[in-house]
């Protein structure tokens, strides 16, 4: 008898802290948008990622640098510079 109150306390917890449908929001169009206050840093982190995934990291962290000059909120930016 006393296995199934753990197991039926399991069950309670799992299924209380699962996800309501209403509170996951998928993407429109499969995208994740990048938002900044300033469209030149969003370019500039555009321009940054294309260069580290054309292996050229060095180039790709100083856009970030000039990213987040532009923007110190932006957290892609911020992020670009982390790897």
């Amino acid at each position: 008898m006393r296995p199934i109150l753990p197991a039926c306390c399991l069950i309670a917890a799992i299924t209380s802290c699962s996800p309501t449908s209403k509170s996951i929001v998928p993407p429109t169009n499969g995208t994740i948008p990048i938002t900044s206050r300033s469209d030149s840093a969003v370019a500039l982190f555009l321009q940054g990622r294309a260069r580290n995934e054309a292996l050229q990291p060095h180039e790709g962290y100083a856009l970030f640098a000039q990213a987040v000059a532009r923007d110190s909120t932006f957290a892609m930016g911020e992020y670009g510079l982390a790897l």
